[in-house]
This record gives structure tokens, C-alpha cells and sequence, in this order.
């Protein structure tokens, strides 16, 4: 700043007024430049108004001898001896707004003047440069006062850093060191500022230093100090010793940082990481020599945890390197001797009786170091912390605690939860859950033991409780705990629940979800005494109508006698979790619903909800509401839905009669699906929802608004997402931070855009969806992404796929299942790009384990391991192994398949600290009828399953029995029918409402029970819809199923089998199957040969399995022959196994394509079996071929073969193997043809030529696959001639569109006539499959309903099919479902049943010369032929001429 005098040349006496002059030396004049005017002075008081101030110079009119008075400054300025000091114009160089703030607070009102954030830095500068002692002492008081522990608010960070440069600068170190110390008592909520990384280095590394730097925890710290010095500097090769990064992570105390985040830094900092895993892993191998070590170095402050006065949580959870040792030294005075500390490390490392000893000793060295701000203590997954002793120092240390949790903690035993009542009675809050028990009630139990596990460290007695004082003891001190978690806990009884209800003063939310042991009357006790309980968590218990009563009753002892509902208990209940309890009837439940009012949170998952009992809740509270797996429909639903606007978690996944409607209640009206959407939309922001059945089709502008808040969303079977809305999935739902896809479509784009675009995605699991998926889908960043699991959806990874992933994405869990191309390297891969992995499921993953698990092991952070079917090379000790190795280790899932020495042995430790669960499965062989080549083809189902299960009291070992779904032949057949169901997808659905189907149970589900065989509940009952081409039978099957629950259609057409063509072979779209699941449908890939056998080993599994679920199979198709194959034997079971093969296609011949291809292979059949050459035409190649290659198998003629015995069996409904009913959909020929015409006209606008194009190969042979299909080989002349006016292959890819509209006569010439020939070949086969249902009916026996919709084909309403075809064929059905009758065509059958037709019937060829050599096979042909109009016209008009015939 400089000063200088007016030159005016007055000499003017002292004046009490003075006007200074102050110029901003920011805005000084340039050197020469002109000077200003002097400006016109104003009153301090009208510098308020000044805004902005102007610039560069201020003239202030101020009070002389204030001025003296307040500042040093001034006084030698002004009151000095010398004759300058009396002038009244003093001018002063400085910065301008500092100025300003001093000479406000001289003048004005102390009331009307304070210091804030804003003005403090200008205040405190002027204050230092003017020496105005007062306000100097008022800054440095306002500082003290704001970074005191008890001002509030929080001080701006940005504010903190500017002060220490500030203090830096003009060498403030009384600010320095308030600076220092603010932020370390604040660091935990300074940690989440924007701001924390333009912290300066020296100012966080002082912080750090500070002993009052206050963390939740280590790991807190550490995560600080990496975001820090990642924002700060850049990365090297090779960091100097002294670097500021290395600095800074030399304070962290490795040794109390959490495993699992240890090896997470090995990712970014490899070697820091590794430096605390090393530090970590000793620990655990021996803590006592390190700690007693520590005490003789004059070290042991590394050990100790940071608590200070002003801490409030304490966070240890997943340090399982920490013992009960240190915790006491870190709340002992640093000044004890080292003897003493030498006792306490080794009595509290090993817990024995001397540890009580010292007890006495402790709370008088302790009895100053009370560290009363702590509220919470977290150990959970703390395995080697002995929980006796870690009470006490609770009691010790913490007055004032409030919360403790022990979760995963299996060595703390129901004991030591009583003797934490009894020490701590202040706690409000225990959480003490463990992981649920893997052994169900769904499970079939063959045998189970248990032992009581062996103690290696007695409990001494100071830790334990008489139950006979405990009542008393505790009722007299106890009534504060408010939360009890006790999830998962198997070990706790009835009599131990009774303990707990003493609780009852205090006692509001009690979580026993899972405590298996636990009986309804034992629940019910606890609910009798403690009535204050609102919110109750009590999933898969045995809960249920005497618990329901209870809470259902009035309280004899409630004070409000004003609201009768009030007294009873469910009323106000705001919390219910009782998913799971199969001990609850329809009934029971119906009345809890009536009573419940208060209720935010309600999940009846898997329960006996039905429409009557949801129909009764009144509630309009409800924040998460979870139905899934029941029976309710969307008419109960959607009351409940519009009521609770304040609705965030709505799943209904497995609801598969969403959109039913009773008759017992009144049914909704309009396009029910969008109305519940929009509903949702309206009332609720739903932030978690889980969709199944009865949420299909979905419409892009039903979801935007409806899901616009969700995080979390799982798609399950029953819904399909269109491939748009996937693709904005990310638009839609902007915070979504979970997905869950099962059985759905799925691309590379959709993939790749959602791992780019949601920014948020931490959960991604895809489990059974299909679609063109490929490596290029993960070849993007998601630094988000923490979770992923790929469950048979990805089988081309490979090790470069898994490298890329890891470099993308960084995982906490990994599961993959169905990657056969994985090997030994995998392990590596996998353990080095992710080595913080809790999770790891591997199942049917190629040879991963083929060279055992070494870098497996090298993940020190597993929780959760599953090694299913990945490589026999998994030695003995395994499990041995893997607990030493992987101290955090709680589930271990093995298969005997992969053994390398057929088998594994038991744990050495019986007793479980840690470890909950050892699943080991042993497997049998099991024939595939599923894939090529059959012989010697086996698959592996799991037979029984040996599981371990440690609690805190017992080990149990349980043998169950399992199955694995995608390893059985039925459950591969069930994913291949889901799968197939979404190949086909329409792209809009349409906005009708869909039906559900009977879904498929969860594909997780193991030792659900299942129906007895065939063989002892008679024959399954099926309906079987047939009709030519064009004749309504998907249609029909559809509308069935608004009829009849549980109905599934099974596909009998050869062509829609195969994967393409969806157009040209009309598959059913998505939006026309209503929900009901297809089966069959895009599951073969077109250029394999899909004979009647195939067909006939794929449906009769899935066939089965419907039935087992009690739901009703209808099978639809044109393919006569798949429907003959599947109903009856058909040639097939009477032959040898291995020829069978050679002659299932012999008998497709729906699409009547013959074969051109030239040889002499008729000649040579004809030489060989003269009798089967008659039987065929000579241009039949295929055939010609099958009967060539039968006989070199066999050795025995073709003709012989289809005699005798398996003549009579042939076609012969009495011996089906399922109780049929046939229904055949008809219609004039004369309709049918217009109808086929028509039909064809709309392929070809929807893409019919864009299809064939892109299968088309001039090289193509027309007889086998998916070319065979009638509509490929008409267009052959028009695509040879048409590509080769092409110039380039690109010009291949033309639409459909401008193959319409060509000008090329010659070109629209061929297409014409490709036209004309598709419909009429097209007409034909719907004659010949006409003529083969006559002949079913009439030859065969089979009873054929013969329903006629010529009249639902003339009319243009749905009015008219409905009456004309869907109310007969339901009458038909609902009476065949009834009284189970079978008939049989007695006109067609002779006196033993057989079918009037002979042997030689089948083998005998006319030539009908009157319709130029036409060649007819069997009688039955003959004979239809010559009844036809064609043959007669000819045969007329040759006897016209005169001609012989």
C-alpha cells in the first residue's frame, strides 16, 4: 500500500474530520497519464449504497480522532508531530474493498456490522495492514468461534483453503493451525465436498498429522487420500520415495484398512495395495508377536484405532485381521508403561480368564478416556474378535452408544447378545445378521445330522448369563433397545425368543427372517408381550394363523379406548416382510389385510395372497409393496396401486393371473395394462419394480413417465421389452443403477448403449436372454459397473473377451455361467483384473479349474465362491484351503465332477467363524435326447447335494436333493422354449391386453416338488389344433387360453422350427401370442436337418414338464406328420435305435418340393427292393437316399421294415402316449385359396423378398433346412437374374420396397411368376394336408372335431369366430377336460381297432394315365384321386374323343 499528502498548500489547523482519499492500486494511472478530478467525498455511511464502488478512487469524509483511537496505523498518520499530520485530504494506495470493510466496522452500529464468510479475508487484511487492534482480535475471535466442534453450520471448504493460503501468505499461524485442526475434526463430511481435491498439500498433509483427526474409519482415510492424489498428480512409472502421493499414503494405518478394499487399490496401486494385503495376511498369521513387537519398538500407535473426542462412528467392518486387543489399546492412555500394555495385548489377543482380571485395572487406567460422541460401532465380518470381551470394552469406552452391529459374525452366540443388554442398556439398535441357510423347505431331505461344535476357546464365565437372574436383572435396568436384527440365525429357538420378549417395554422393529428353528407359537408368544412392535421382518419363517391372530386382536391394556382399530396390533403396523411363510392360509391372510392401516412396507411374496385377501387392504401409506409369486390379478392390484401415492418398490414378478378377472369381483374395463401404467404414473415415482407375467406388451409411451425415478429394475419371463425401449432405457430411467434381464432379446447395440449411457448402471445381470450378442459388446468403458452376472447368455467369451472386461469394468462380483471356451488362463485373468472380487460363481466354464485354483485363491476379498462343472483338476484340501487362504470366505459351492481326486475332504477347524456354508454336489449321467450325434451323448444333472452349515452353536451337515436346471434334459428344453418365444419378436406391440400364461417356475429354483410319473397318474391330457394352411389354428390356440389357465402352445410346423424366415413362415408375432408362451418356435438353426424323430425328442420333454405343472399343452401346426410322430408310435418305436435316425424324414413331405438332382440311385433302389422303388417317385432324391442308406445300415429291405407289427401300430390313436384331443379348424377350399392369396399379397409387403434375399445361394441345395420351405426355391430364377444386374454385393442388401417398384420388365416378369408360384404351391400343400386329415379320420381312427369357420372367414367382426369356432372348440375342450373321455372312429376301424388298410396298400403304385403318367401312392391316394374333379374332367373329355382311359 502507499500514502501520500495533498499538495494543496493549506495549512490548516487539526480539523475534526478528515477525508481520505482511497485509490484501488489494481486501477493505478499510468505512468504521464493525465490526473483524475479529485472525487466528491462521501459520509461512511453512504458507502452501503455504493454498489459497485466506483473506481479507481473513493474520497471518505471520517471522524479524525476515531480514526487514531482504533488504528495504529492512522494514529501515526494523523496524530503525529508533524505539520503533514493536520492536513484534511489524505490520500491511500490499497485495495480498495478492504478499505471499505475497515471503515465500516470503525463506524458503524457493532449491531448492524458482523463478520461473515464473505467479508472475513478483507476484514482481517485491512485489520493486519492498518493495525486495527480490535478488529484483529474480533477476526481471530470469529474464527475460533466458527471452527469450534459445537458451531454449526459447517464453514464452506472453498472458504478453508482460501484462509490457509491467506494464513501462508501473510504468516498467520494462529489461522494455520485453526485451519489444520477445523478440517480435521471435520474431515468426514468435508470428504463428499466437491472442493476436497484443490485441498493444498501442505494443508492435508498437516491435517492428516493432526491427533485430532477424526475418520469413521481407516479405509475412510485412505479413500480421501487416493481421490486426492489422483485429482493432483500424475501418474509415473516409477514414483520418488518423496512424492506427495507416497507421503500422503505412508500416514494410512495399513493394518486397519478392510481386506476387501485393500485389494481393490491393487487395481490403480499396485504396490501400496500389495503392501497392506502382505501387512494384513501377517496380522492374521500372528497378531500377538506383531502388536508385542509394536510395544518394544515405541510403534504401537500404528495399531491403534483413530478415535478421538469428536468421533461418532467407529467402522471396522470386513477387518478380519482385528482382535479384541485392538480395540483396548486403542482406548488406553498412550502413557501406560509398556508392561502393562504387554499384558493387555496378550491376555486380549487370546481371551482367557485373565482377561477379567484386568478388567478392575482397565476402568481405573481408562476412567478419563470416555469418548462420549460415539454412536455407532460396526464389526461386522470381524471373525477373530472375541465378543465377551468386546462388551465390556464397549461399556468401557462408549457411554453413549446407540447403535452395534456383528453381522456375518457367526462366533457371536445368542449368550453374548444377553450379556449386551445386561452391560450396555443404552444401545437402541443390534444387528446381528448372518447369511440365511441354503437348506430350504422346498429342499428334499434325505438325511441330516448335526454336531455340537467343540470350543477352542472356552467362554469364561464372566461373560456368560444364569438364566434363572436374567429376567429380574434385565427388566430392571433394560428399556431402551428399540431395533433387534437376528436374520438368518437358525440357531435361535423359541425359548430363546422368549428371552427377547422382556424387550417388551422398548422393543418396535425385530428382523428374525429365516431363523428357521423358530415355530408360529413361539412367534406368537413374542408378539402377545411385545405389543409396541410396528415393523416386523419375519420372511420364511413358520409364521403364520396363530401369529395372525394375535396380531389381529385387540389389546386387552391399550389406553386408546377412543378408535377400537387402534388396540389391535396389525393396525399400526408399518413394516411386514413375510415372504416365504407357506403356513398361512387364504383366510388368515385375508384378515391380516383388513387390518392392516399404517403399513409403509408389505411384502407377501410367494404367499397365499389371493384377489379377495388384497382386495381388503384399506391402507394408503405404502412405499414398497412386493406380490410376487402369487395369484393375484390387476383388478385387486390396481386399487391398491391408485390409494398409495407415496408408492417407490412395486414388483410383481410371477404373477401369472395379473390380468385374469373373477367373478367374484368387479372386472376392469379398457386396455387394462395401459391404464395400470398410466395409473402409476399418475399416483406413484416408482423407483424399484420388478415386472413378470401380465406386463407384456409393453409400449414405449406407457413406460417414459411411469419409470421416469427408477433405480432399479428387473425384467423377468412374462415381460418383453422391445428393442427401442431397451435402446432408451437409459433416456427413460436416468438414475438407474440396477438391471436385471431374464429371458429377454438382447443386441450389441442395446448392450453397448447402456453400459455408455447410464452414466449410474452398478448392477447388470443377463440370465437366459438371447439375441446376436458379441465380444463387441463389452468393448466399452463402465466405471460404474460393480456387479455382473452373465448367465447363459454370452458362450463365445473368451480370455481376450475377459481381458478387455477387465480393463473396462471394475467388479466386486463376477458370475458366468455357459462359457465353454474359457480355460486355466481364465483364473488369472480373472484374479488379476478384479482381485477385490466378494463374489465369484463359475459354472459349465469350460477347463477353468482344469489345473486347479491357485490364482482363485489369490483373491483374499472372496465371500462367495461356486465352481460348478469347470475342469477336473480341484485337489482335496480345497476346502482346507480355501478357508485358510480366504479369511472373508462364507459360502463355498463345489461339484464332485471336478475333483481331481473323486472327492474333497472336510474342514480341519470345526468350528465356523466366518464360514456359513460348504455346498459339494455329486452328479449322474443322464441320456440327452437333445443333441447330435445321440449316440454316446450324456449330459450331467445333479443328484444330491452334501452341505455343511456351521452356526454359533452347531455344525450340520444335510444331504438334499438337487437339480440343476440347465443341466437336466426337461430343463434345457424349458430355456430353449423360453428362448425361442423372444426370436420372434414384433417390434410394436399392439396395445391389447395380454393373457398370461402359465409361466415356467424360477430357473433358480432347486427340488421343487414334482407331480409322480406318467405312469402313475394315467396319461396327460392334451389338446391338439390342426388345420391346413391359413385356417385360423394359432389364432385359436390363443383364444383358448382366455379359457383355460396354464395353457402353453407347442409348435408342430416343420418350417417355423428353424431360425428365420419369420415372415415367409408366418411365426406367431408377439403381439398376437397374447403372453401365452410358445414353445418350439426359432430354435434350429436353418441349415440342419430337423427330422419327425427330432421333433418328437424335443416336444415330449417339454410337453411333460407342462403338464408336471399342472398346465394344459396345446399343440398347433400344418406338419401332419410332426403331430402323428409326437401322438402315436409311428414306425418309431418298433425299429432298431441305430437306424432310426436314417428314417424319421423319410415321411416329411408336406411341402411336396421334389428333388431334382440327378443319379442313378433309383435304378439301383429299384435293383435292390423293387417293392420300395414302387412306392416312390423316381425324381425323389432325398427319399431315394434314406432308403439307400437304411440299407447299407441294417442290411434288410426298406419294404420289409414297414410290415407286419409295425404296420398295425402305425397312426394308431389307442396307443398314443398322451390322452388327446383333436380339434381340426376348416373352411370351404374356395376361402382357404382366397384367404392363402391374400395372405401372400401381405408377405410381400412386410418383407418377404428382404427375407429370401438374405438367405438366397445360387449354389443352395432346396431339400433340406429351412430352404425347403415353400416361398425359397419359387424365387430362384428372379434372384439369379436380379443380383446380376447388380454391379457391386452392396446393391444385394435393396429393399424389399424397390424390388416392388422396379422398371425392369424381364425382372418384374420372374417376380411375377414367383408370386403366382408361391400361392399356388402354396394352395396345393393346403390341399394335400387337407387330404391327409381325411385320411386320419378315416384310415387311422383318430377322432378329428371338425370345426367349420368358412362363416368366421366371411365375416368382418371377431363376433363371428368367436361363436363359429372359439365357443364350440372351448365346450369340446371343457368336456374332454372333465370326464377324460377318449373316442375313437369306430367307421374307420375293423372288428380288432386295426386300421382297415393293408400292407400292400402302403406299397402300392398306380400310374394314372389320364393325367399324364401321374404317379399315385397306396390305395388311399389312388382312390382320392380318382373322386377328384380334375381326374374326372379329364377322364370326360378323353371319352369325348373317344379315347380309352
Amino acid at each position: 500500500m502507499d500514502m501520500a499528502f495533498a499538495a494543496d498548500g493549506e495549512d490548516a489547523a487539526a480539523a475534526y474530520e478528515v477525508v481520505l482519499e482511497i485509490t484501488d492500486t489494481s486501477f493505478s494511472a499510468a505512468e504521464g497519464a493525465p490526473s483524475s478530478p479529485r472525487p466528491s467525498p462521501v459520509s461512511v455511511s453512504d458507502l452501503v449504497s455504493l454498489d459497485p464502488l466506483p473506481s479507481p478512487t473513493v474520497a471518505v469524509r471520517a471522524d479524525r480522532h476515531r480514526l487514531i483511537e482504533s488504528s495504529s496505523y492512522f494514529r501515526a498518520l494523523l496524530g503525529g508531530s508533524f505539520s503533514e499530520s493536520g492536513r484534511e485530504h489524505v490520500q491511500v494506495g490499497c485495495n480498495l474493498e478492504v478499505a471499505i470493510q475497515v471503515l465500516r466496522y470503525l463506524f458503524e452500529p457493532p449491531e448492524s456490522f458482523t463478520i461473515t464468510h464473505d467479508n472475513f479475508l478483507p476484514l482481517l487484511e485491512g485489520a493486519l495492514f492498518l493495525a486495527v487492534e480490535n478488529l484483529l482480535l474480533e477476526c481471530e475471535s470469529w474464527f475460533s468461534t466458527m471452527s469450534s466442534p459445537t458451531s454449526s453450520p459447517l464453514a464452506p471448504l472453498d472458504f478453508i483453503i482460501e484462509v490457509w493460503y491467506f494464513a501462508q501468505e501473510h504468516g498467520v499461524t494462529f489461522l494455520q493451525d485453526k485451519c489444520q485442526e477445523y478440517l480435521a475434526q471435520n474431515f468426514v463430511q468435508f470428504i463428499s465436498r466437491r472442493s476436497f481435491n484443490k485441498i493444498p498439500y501442505d494443508l492435508l498433509y498437516s491435517t492428516i498429522e493432526c491427533p485430532h483427526l477424526t475418520v469413521d474409519s481407516e479405509k475412510q482415510l485412505c479413500e480421501a487420500i487416493l481421490y486426492w492424489v489422483s485429482e493432483n498428480t500424475k501418474p509415473c512409472e516409477d514414483p520418488n520415495p518423496n512424492s506427495v502421493e507416497l507421503c500422503l499414503l505412508n500416514k494410512v494405518k495399513l493394518c486397519l484398512l478392510p481386506l476387501g478394499f485393500v485389494t481393490g487399490t491393487k487395481r490403480h496401486w499396485f504396490d501400496f495395495g500389495n503392501n497392506a494385503v502382505c501387512a494384513i495376511l501377517n496380522l492374521l498369521k500372528d497378531s500377538l508377536k506383531t502388536l508385542l513387537d509394536a510395544i518394544a519398538d515405541g510403534n504401537l500407535g500404528t495399531y491403534r484405532i483413530r478415535i478421538t473426542e469428536y468421533s461418532k462412528k467407529i467402522v471396522l467392518s470386513g477387518c478380519p485381521q482385528i482382535t479384541t486387543a485392538f480395540l483396548y489399546i486403542s482406548v488406553l492412555p498412550s502413557d501406560l508403561d509398556a508392561a502393562f500394555k504387554r499384558r493387555i495385548v496378550s491376555s486380549y489377543t487370546q481371551v482367557d480368564h485373565q482377561s477379567f482380571l484386568l478388567y478392575g485395572e482397565l476402568e481405573k487406567a481408562v476412567k478419563t478416556l470416555s469418548f462420549r460422541n460415539v454412536h455407532m460401532v460396526d464389526l461386522s465380518k470381524c471373525p477373530n474378535v472375541h465378543f465377551g470381551a468386546t462388551i465390556d470394552w464397549l461399556k468401557l469406552a462408549f457411554p453413549e452408544l446407540r447403535i452395534f452391529r456383528a453381522s456375518y459374525c457367526l462366533s457371536f452366540r445368542f449368550d453374548d447378545l444377553l450379556y449386551l443388554l445386561l452391560r450396555c442398556p443404552w444401545i437402541d439398535e443390534i444387528d446381528l445378521t448372518v447369511d440365511t441357510s441354503t437348506v430350504t423347505p422346498k429342499h428334499s431331505v434325505i438325511s441330516s445330522s448335526s454336531e455340537v461344535l467343540c470350543k477352542v476357546k472356552p467362554n469364561p464365565r464372566r461373560y456368560c448369563i444364569q438364566c434363572s437372574s436374567y429376567d429380574s436383572q434385565l427388566n430392571s435396568v433394560f428399556s431402551n433397545i428399540s431395533r433387534l436384527t437376528l436374520e438368518g440365525r437358525n440357531d435361535i429357538s423359541d425359548v430363546d425368543l422368549l428371552k427377547i420378549s422382556v424387550l417388551k417395554s422398548s422393543l418396535c422393529y425385530i428382523n428374525i427372517g429365516n431363523c428357521t428353528m423358530l415355530t408360529d407359537d413361539g412367534i406368537s408368544t413374542l408378539l402377545l408381550k411385545c405389543r409396541k412392535v410396528h415393523s416386523m421382518v419375519l420372511s420364511c419363517t413358520s409364521f403364520g394363523n396363530q401369529s395372525i391372530q394375535t396380531l389381529c386382536t385387540s389389546c386387552p391394556d391399550s389406553t386408546d379406548h377412543d378408535y377400537e382399530h387402534a388396540r389391535v396390533m396389525a393396525f399400526n403396523m408399518q413394516e411386514l416382510h413375510l415372504d416365504g411363510c407357506k403356513g398361512i392360509d387364504c383366510a388368515a391372510l385375508s384378515q391380516l389385510m383388513s387390518s392392516l392401516n399404517a403399513t409403509k412396507f408389505l411384502c407377501l411374496r410367494e404367499t397365499s395372497l389371493t384377489d379377495g385377501a388384497l382386495r381388503q387392504f384399506a391402507g394408503s401409506c405404502l412405499e414398497y409393496l412386493d406380490i410376487s409369486e402369487t395369484v393375484v390379478s390387476m383388478v385387486s392390484l390396481a386399487p391398491v396401486v391408485r390409494i398409495n401415492s407415496n408408492l417407490k418398490c412395486l414388483k410383481t414378478a410371477g404373477c401369472r393371473n395379473l390380468l385374469f378377472e373373477h367373478d367374484e369381483l368387479e372386472p376392469m374395463s379398457g386396455n387394462k395394462y395401459g391404464d395400470f401404467l398410466q395409473e402409476i404414473a399418475s399416483t406413484s415415482s416408482l423407483e424399484d419394480v420388478e415386472m413378470g407375467w401380465g406386463f407384456c406388451p409393453i409400449r414405449i409411451e406407457d413406460i417414459i413417465l411411469s419409470f421416469s425415478k427408477v433405480r432399479k429394475m428387473t425384467v423377468g419371463l412374462g415381460t418383453t421389452l422391445a428393442e427401442n425401449i431397451l435402446y432408451a432405457l437409459p433416456e427413460i430411467c436416468p438414475f438407474l443403477e440396477s438391471l436385471v434381464l431374464r429371458f429377454q432379446v438382447i443386441s450389441d447395440g442395446v448392450l453397448r448403449n447402456l453400459l455408455e449411457s447410464a452414466i449410474n448402471l452398478q448392477v447388470l445381470c443377463l440370465k437366459y436372454c438371447l439375441g446376436r450378442l458379441t465380444s463387441f459388446s463389452f468393448q466399452t468403458k463402465a466405471p460404474a459397473l460393480r456387479v455382473l452376472r452373465l448367465e447363459w447368455v454370452t458362450p463365445w467369451i473368451t480370455n481376450n473377451d475377459l481381458t478387455i472386461l477387465t480393463q473396462n469394468c471394475n467388479l466386486v462380483e463376477l458370475s458366468l455361467s455357459g462359457c465353454k471356451l474359457l480355460d486355466s488362463s481364465s483364473q488369472k485373468i480373472i484374479s488379476s483384473g478384479w482381485p477385490n472380487l466378494t463374489l465369484l460363481h463359475l459354472e459349465e466354464c469350460g477347463q477353468i479349474t482344469l489345473d486347479g485354483v491357485s490364482s482363485i485363491l489369490n483373491c483374499k476379498a472372496l465371500e462367495d465362491v461356486l465352481l460348478r462343472h469347470t475342469g477336473r483338476g480341484i485337489g482335496r484340501a480345497i476346502i482346507n484351503d480355501a478357508i485358510r487362504e480366504l479369511p472373508l470366505l462364507r459360502k463355498l459351492a463345489l461339484d464332485l465332477c471336478d475333483a481331481s481326486e473323486e472327492g474333497y475332504d472336510n474342514p480341519n477347524n470345526p468350528e465356523g467363524k466366518m464360514m456359513r456354508t460348504v455346498r459339494m454336489s455329486r452328479c449322474k449321467s443322464l441320456r440327452s435326447c437333445f443333441e447330435l450325434p445321440r449316440e454316446g451323448s450324456s449330459k450331467v444333472v445333479h443328484k444330491d447335494t452334501v452341505v455343511l452349515e456351521w452356526s454359533s452353536r452347531r455344525l450340520t451337515t444335510t444331504i438334499v436333493k438337487e437339480r440343476v436346471l440347465l443341466n437336466s434334459a426337461k430343463n434345457r428344453s424349458r430355456s430353449a422354449a423360453c428362448l425361442s418365444e423372444m426370436a420372434h419378436l414384433a417390434a410394436s406391440p399392439s396395445s391389447a391386453p395380454p393373457l398370461p400364461p402359465n409361466p415356467i417356475p424360477d430357473a433358480g429354483e432347486e427340488g421343487a416338488t414334482r407331480s409322480p410319473p406318467p405312469s402313475e397318474r394315467g396319461r396327460g391330457k392334451v389338446v391338439v389344433v390342426m388345420g391346413a394352411t391359413g385356417a385360423g389354428k394359432s389364432r385359436l390356440a390363443v383364444d383358448l387360453a382366455g379359457h383355460f389357465a396354464g395353457i402353453e402352445v407347442l409348435s408342430a410346423d416343420s418350417m417355423q422350427v428353424y431360425r428365420g424366415l419369420d415372415v415367409l413362415t408366418n411365426k406367431v408375432p408377439l403381439h398376437e401370442q397374447n403372453g401365452v408362451l410358445h414353445h418350439l418356435l426359432s430354435v434350429i438353426d436353418p441349415s440342419v436337418e430337423f427330422t419327425c424323430r427330432d421333433f418328437r425328442d424335443h416336444a415330449v420333454p417339454i410337453i411333460q414338464d407342462i403338464l408336471d405343472r399342472g398346465g394344459l399343452p396345446v399343440i398347433v401346426g400344418g406338419t401332419n406328420f410332426y403331430i402323428q410322430a409326437l401322438v402315436s408310435p409311428f414306425l418309431f418305436d418298433d425299429m432298431p435305435e441305430d437306424m432310426q435316425d436314417c428314417t424319421l424324414s423319410d415321411h416329411l413331405d408336406d411341402t411336396g418340393l421334389a428333388n431334382d438332382d440327378g443319379g442313378s440311385g433309383y435304378e439301383r433302389l429299384k435293383g435292390i427292393d423293387p417293392v420300395a422303388a414302387q412306392r416312390i417317385h423316381p425324381n425323389n432324391h432325398r427319399k431315394i437316399k434314406r432308403y439307400l442308406e437304411l440299407y447299407a445300415t441294417t442290411g434288410a429291405l426298406p419294404s420289409n421294415l414297414f410290415q407286419g407289427e409295425v404296420t398295425k401300430n402305425w397312426g394308431r390313436p389307442t396307443r398314443s402316449r398322451f390322452d388327446c384331443c383333436f380339434l381340426w379348424v376348416d373352411a370351404d377350399l374356395q376361402v382357404l385359396d382366397s384367404y392363402v392369396n391374400q395372405r401372400v399379397d401381405c408377405m410381400m409387403d412386410a418383407g418377404l423378398l428382404d427375407e429370401v434375399c438374405n438367405i438366397y445361394d445360387p449354389d443352395a441345395v432346396y431339400t433340406q433346412g429351412l430352404r425347403q420351405a415353400i416361398g425359397v426355391r419359387e424365387f430362384d430364377e428372379f434372384f439369379r437374374l436380379y443380383l446380376t444386374r447388380k454391379e457391386s454385393d452392396d446393391k444385394r442388401l435393396a429393399s424389399s420396397t424397390s424390388m416392388l417398384n422396379m422398371h425392369d420388365d424381364q425382372l418384374k416378369s420372374l417376380l411375377d411368376e414367383a408370386v403366382s408360384q408361391l400361392k399356388a404351391n402354396t394352395r396345393r400343400l393346403v390341399r394335400r394336408q387337407r387330404r391327409r386329415l381325411h385320411r386320419l379320420s378315416k384310415d387311422f381312427g383318430w377322432d378329428l372335431h371338425h370345426i367349420d369357420a368358412t362363416e368366421a372367414f366371411h365375416c368382418t367382426t371377431g363376433d363371428s369366430w368367436h361363436k363359429k369356432v372359439v365357443e364350440p372348440c372351448v365346450d369340446i375342450v371343457k368336456r374332454f377336460l372333465s370326464d377324460g373321455a377318449t373316442w375313437t372312429n369306430k367307421n374307420a376301424s375293423n372288428g380288432t381297432g386295426n386300421p382297415v388298410i393293408s400292407s400292400r396298400e402302403l406299397w402300392t403304385q398306380y400310374v394314372c394315365e389320364a393325367c399324364n403318367n401321374r404317379v399315385l401312392r397306396g390305395a388311399h391316394e389312388w382312390e382320392q384321386h380318382k373322386q377328384g374333379r380334375g381326374h374326372r374332367k379329364r377322364v370326360q373329355r378323353l371319352k369325348q374323343k373317344g379315347l380309352r382311359c
